[in-house]
């Protein structure tokens, strides 16, 4: 997880001492934005989309680069940082190797520009001055010193390999090590493991957000393979519902939340994470929930199948038809096959269940999962995200905007309270909250109105 950023605050939303990302903009004076409100995408006030941005990772680090307390960063200051600096991405814009400062889209898929060409306001393609906002890269940050790495334990361990706490210049992060000469699975091999790893690595190069799990480095060596992760303290929303006595229903809702932030997140790069289920959304201390395991993430085309995509008892009836088949599925089909899985998850989230529709026969198109126990909260939403029917279900926006008028309550009853979060309420001060908010927001809102 991300330290908390100390006495900085967040200029939309106005969080104190927020613990995601920071983007500072470059050319606004003391201008802050945690990273939900910079994935909103918003211009307001002074600030503008064509403002460039930096991203700290942690309070004194971006881009690889460690600076000291109250430091002034601003473009002069980026300019000497990347100076000499020979980057592997082609500026789409020129068409040359990106020397010095390089900038990402974080809406364009894959999209990189040099300093000159951004500062010409150059559009090509899909890619829009003014309007895709842009931000300074540092690909090499994600490089990884094996040698130099404490394990401390082991922490999980799955058919492919491992997973270690370990440690790195004082920095705790998870470890996943894959040993391919080891790999006896018979349903992968090597060499469509190693494809699925760097899959995997691409994704997390692509995507990042406050609730996407961050990659810190990777590494090869021999036959292992090696990345390193942020350590989430509380491990898989799986364990959490099965073991954690603090995850109330604020908790559960900002899990949730979190969990449609994400999937918005990798949609918008043209990307599916065709797995979301509670194995594969890790939770902080603080409940941040991140979305993890890119190994099967693809880029969303109608050439594509799932034939690799592993089975599990999350996915949807159209899976099943797509076995074998020679018919490819559309890509608005396939991102909602992770509106499907979402729905089964927040239906666990708040005390559903589900199972096969006949338990005594084989999942398939004909027995497919069906909801057996209604959740408590958001039963409306549950019932149109699990829809048979591929149209019918709704797109991460629209549930998005639904949520987020519960969000947007909370973050109004913190600034009335003059509380920095939730979190500052006591346990039954926060029940109460989710409660009395939840029924006044069910009468006021419907679901099917917002589609």
């Amino acid at each position: 997880m991300t330290d908390k950023h100390p006495n900085v605050s967040c200029d939309l939303c106005h969080i104190k001492e927020f613990n995601s990302y920071r983007y500072k903009c470059l050319n606004c004076e003391d201008f802050d934005l945690c990273s939900f409100c910079f994935e909103c995408h918003l211009e307001f006030d002074d600030h503008k989309m064509d403002h460039l941005m930096v991203k700290f990772d942690s309070p004194n680090n971006f881009c690889g680069f460690t600076i000291e307390n109250n430091t002034k960063v601003d473009l002069e200051f980026i300019k000497q940082k990347f100076q000499g600096k020979r980057h592997e991405e082609i500026c789409n814009a020129c068409g040359y190797r990106i020397h010095g400062v390089n900038l990402k889209c974080d809406i364009c898929f894959n999209y990189f520009q040099c300093l000159n060409c951004f500062q010409s306001g150059k559009s090509t393609d899909n890619h829009v001055h003014g309007y895709h906002p842009m931000f300074v890269f540092n690909r090499s940050q994600q490089v990884l010193e094996i040698k130099s790495v404490k394990i401390i334990r082991e922490i999980g361990s799955g058919g492919f390999g491992r997973v270690c706490l370990a440690r790195q210049n004082n920095q705790d992060f998870a470890l996943k090590i894959f040993d391919l000469s080891e790999n006896k699975n018979k349903k992968m091999n090597p060499h469509y493991l190693f494809k699925s790893l760097l899959r995997e690595l691409d994704a997390y190069n692509e995507i990042s957000g406050q609730n996407i799990h961050r990659m810190i480095g990777n590494a090869t060596e021999g036959n292992k393979f090696y990345i390193a992760t942020e350590y989430m303290e509380k491990g898989s929303l799986k364990d959490v519902l099965k073991t954690d006595k603090d995850f109330g229903l604020c908790e559960r809702y900002k899990v949730a939340f979190g969990i449609i932030c994400g999937i918005i997140r990798i949609h918008e790069k043209g990307l599916v994470h065709r797995d979301i289920r509670p194995d594969n959304v890790l939770i902080g201390n603080d409940f941040t929930a991140k979305i993890a395991d890119y190994g099967i993430a693809k880029i969303a085309n109608q050439n594509q199948d799932l034939t690799n995509v592993a089975f599990n008892p999350y996915m949807p009836p159209e899976f099943y038809r797509y076995l074998g088949s020679e018919t490819k599925p559309k890509r608005l089909d396939l991102q909602k096959i992770d509106i499907f899985t979402y729905g089964l998850t927040l239906l666990e989230i708040f005390n559903g269940t589900h199972g096969k529709k006949n338990e005594n026969e084989e999942f398939s198109f004909r027995n497919p999962i069906v909801v057996k126990k209604p959740p408590q909260y958001f039963k409306e939403l549950v019932e149109k995200c699990v829809q048979h029917k591929v149209a019918a279900r709704p797109i991460p926006t629209i549930i998005f905007s639904y949520m987020n008028k519960i969000h947007s309550f909370f973050r109004f009853v913190c600034k009335e309270e003059e509380k920095k979060g939730l979190e500052s309420f006591s346990f039954d001060e926060r029940e109460n909250i989710f409660k009395q908010t939840y029924e006044l927001f069910i009468n006021e809102f419907n679901f099917i109105s917002e589609m």
